[in-house]
Protein backbone atom coordinates (compact mmCIF):
# COMPACT_ATOMS: atom_id res chain seq x y z
CA UNK A 1 0.00 0.00 0.00
CA UNK A 2 1.21 3.26 -0.63
CA UNK A 3 1.60 6.52 1.82
CA UNK A 4 -1.30 7.91 0.94
CA UNK A 5 -3.99 7.98 2.80
CA UNK A 6 -7.15 5.66 1.55
CA UNK A 7 -10.06 6.78 0.94
CA UNK A 8 -13.31 4.84 0.44
CA UNK A 9 -16.00 5.04 -1.52
CA UNK A 10 -19.98 4.27 -1.18
CA UNK A 11 -21.77 3.47 -4.05
CA UNK A 12 -25.42 3.04 -4.59
CA UNK A 13 -28.35 2.16 -7.06
CA UNK A 14 -31.76 3.68 -5.83
CA UNK A 15 -35.06 2.65 -7.07
CA UNK A 16 -37.59 5.89 -7.56
CA UNK A 17 -40.97 4.68 -8.48
CA UNK A 18 -42.40 4.51 -10.78
CA UNK A 19 -39.55 2.86 -12.90
CA UNK A 20 -36.65 5.54 -12.34
CA UNK A 21 -33.14 4.99 -10.59
CA UNK A 22 -30.32 7.02 -10.15
CA UNK A 23 -27.16 5.86 -8.74
CA UNK A 24 -24.71 7.84 -6.33
CA UNK A 25 -21.19 7.78 -4.73
CA UNK A 26 -19.19 9.00 -1.83
CA UNK A 27 -15.83 9.21 -1.26
CA UNK A 28 -14.98 9.84 2.16
CA UNK A 29 -11.34 10.09 4.23
CA UNK A 30 -10.57 7.41 6.34
CA UNK A 31 -12.62 8.93 9.03
CA UNK A 32 -15.51 9.41 6.87
CA UNK A 33 -15.43 12.88 6.59
CA UNK A 34 -16.79 13.33 3.15
CA UNK A 35 -14.28 14.40 0.08
CA UNK A 36 -16.52 14.19 -2.86
CA UNK A 37 -20.24 12.96 -3.56
CA UNK A 38 -21.70 12.41 -7.11
CA UNK A 39 -24.55 10.96 -8.43
CA UNK A 40 -26.65 10.25 -11.65
CA UNK A 41 -29.73 11.83 -13.45
CA UNK A 42 -32.93 9.77 -13.00
CA UNK A 43 -32.86 6.79 -15.17
CA UNK A 44 -35.98 6.23 -16.20
CA UNK A 45 -36.93 2.57 -17.51
CA UNK A 46 -40.03 2.45 -19.69
CA UNK A 47 -41.82 -1.12 -19.44
CA UNK A 48 -40.54 -2.84 -22.52
CA UNK A 49 -36.93 -2.39 -21.05
CA UNK A 50 -38.32 -3.52 -17.54
CA UNK A 51 -39.47 -6.68 -19.77
CA UNK A 52 -36.45 -7.32 -22.04
CA UNK A 53 -33.84 -6.52 -18.96
CA UNK A 54 -36.02 -8.55 -16.83
CA UNK A 55 -33.66 -10.14 -13.89
CA UNK A 56 -30.62 -8.49 -15.29
CA UNK A 57 -32.42 -4.73 -14.73
CA UNK A 58 -30.51 -3.97 -11.62
CA UNK A 59 -26.87 -5.22 -13.02
CA UNK A 60 -27.17 -3.98 -15.84
CA UNK A 61 -27.73 -0.67 -14.30
CA UNK A 62 -25.12 -0.74 -11.54
CA UNK A 63 -22.49 -1.12 -14.31
CA UNK A 64 -23.21 2.74 -14.80
CA UNK A 65 -21.34 3.52 -11.75
CA UNK A 66 -17.98 3.38 -14.10
CA UNK A 67 -19.19 6.27 -15.75
CA UNK A 68 -19.32 7.71 -11.64
CA UNK A 69 -16.04 6.35 -11.05
CA UNK A 70 -14.06 8.17 -13.75
CA UNK A 71 -15.46 11.29 -13.46
CA UNK A 72 -14.15 11.26 -9.49
CA UNK A 73 -11.75 13.98 -8.56
CA UNK A 74 -10.76 11.34 -5.47
CA UNK A 75 -10.21 8.04 -6.54
CA UNK A 76 -10.83 5.53 -3.88
CA UNK A 77 -8.73 2.94 -2.88
CA UNK A 78 -11.99 0.89 -2.10
CA UNK A 79 -15.63 1.14 -3.59
CA UNK A 80 -18.33 -0.18 -1.19
CA UNK A 81 -21.20 -1.15 -1.98
CA UNK A 82 -24.55 -3.19 -0.94
CA UNK A 83 -26.09 -5.05 -3.52
CA UNK A 84 -23.35 -7.79 -4.97
CA UNK A 85 -25.10 -6.89 -8.40
CA UNK A 86 -21.65 -4.16 -8.26
CA UNK A 87 -19.07 -6.75 -8.24
CA UNK A 88 -18.86 -6.88 -12.15
CA UNK A 89 -17.87 -3.91 -11.97
CA UNK A 90 -14.64 -4.23 -10.85
CA UNK A 91 -13.42 -6.24 -13.91
CA UNK A 92 -13.90 -2.46 -15.21
CA UNK A 93 -12.39 -0.42 -12.38
CA UNK A 94 -8.91 -0.21 -11.04
CA UNK A 95 -9.67 -1.03 -7.33
CA UNK A 96 -11.57 -3.44 -4.88
CA UNK A 97 -15.40 -3.48 -4.84
CA UNK A 98 -16.71 -5.18 -2.00
CA UNK A 99 -20.63 -5.35 -1.36
CA UNK A 100 -20.71 -5.59 3.02
CA UNK A 101 -22.42 -7.57 5.48
CA UNK A 102 -22.20 -5.22 8.32
CA UNK A 103 -22.69 -6.50 11.82
CA UNK A 104 -26.11 -5.83 13.51
CA UNK A 105 -24.58 -3.87 16.11
CA UNK A 106 -23.23 -0.14 16.29
CA UNK A 107 -19.46 -1.33 15.42
CA UNK A 108 -17.82 -0.15 12.32
CA UNK A 109 -16.85 -3.68 12.08
CA UNK A 110 -18.44 -5.79 8.85
CA UNK A 111 -19.18 -9.56 9.66
CA UNK A 112 -18.20 -10.74 6.18
CA UNK A 113 -17.49 -9.27 3.16
CA UNK A 114 -17.62 -10.54 -0.69
CA UNK A 115 -15.40 -9.64 -3.33
CA UNK A 116 -15.63 -10.15 -7.30
CA UNK A 117 -14.37 -14.03 -7.28
CA UNK A 118 -11.87 -13.19 -10.44
CA UNK A 119 -10.12 -11.05 -8.35
CA UNK A 120 -9.73 -12.92 -4.87
CA UNK A 121 -6.65 -10.96 -3.80
CA UNK A 122 -8.56 -7.80 -3.33
CA UNK A 123 -9.58 -9.61 -0.45
CA UNK A 124 -6.64 -8.95 2.19
CA UNK A 125 -5.95 -5.43 0.43
CA UNK A 126 -9.51 -5.06 1.74
CA UNK A 127 -9.18 -6.45 5.22
CA UNK A 128 -6.12 -4.22 6.09
CA UNK A 129 -7.93 -0.97 4.28
CA UNK A 130 -10.92 -1.92 6.93
CA UNK A 131 -8.51 -2.00 9.25
CA UNK A 132 -7.88 1.79 9.09
CA UNK A 133 -11.52 3.10 8.82
CA UNK A 134 -13.00 5.28 11.42
CA UNK A 135 -14.19 3.25 14.64
CA UNK A 136 -15.95 6.23 15.49
CA UNK A 137 -18.50 5.17 12.77
CA UNK A 138 -19.96 2.24 11.38
CA UNK A 139 -18.59 1.29 8.26
CA UNK A 140 -22.28 1.28 6.63
CA UNK A 141 -22.94 4.79 7.75
CA UNK A 142 -22.13 6.57 4.59
CA UNK A 143 -24.75 4.75 3.00
CA UNK A 144 -27.34 6.33 5.04
CA UNK A 145 -25.81 9.51 4.36
CA UNK A 146 -26.78 8.85 0.70
CA UNK A 147 -30.04 7.33 1.23
CA UNK A 148 -30.97 10.92 2.88
CA UNK A 149 -29.27 13.15 -0.23
CA UNK A 150 -31.30 10.73 -2.87
CA UNK A 151 -34.60 11.41 -1.19
CA UNK A 152 -34.44 14.95 -1.41
CA UNK A 153 -35.77 16.45 -4.58
CA UNK A 154 -32.67 17.28 -6.57
CA UNK A 155 -34.76 18.01 -9.79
Amino acid sequence: MSNQKPLFAFLVLNENPPNSYSLAILVTDQNGHPLECRFTDKMVVDEIKQILYGQTLRSFLALTGERLLSILDHKPSVVFVKEDTFLKLREKIDCPIVCLNPKNDNSSTVSSFEVNESFSTDRESVSALLNLFSEEIPIDEPFQRLAQILKVDLY
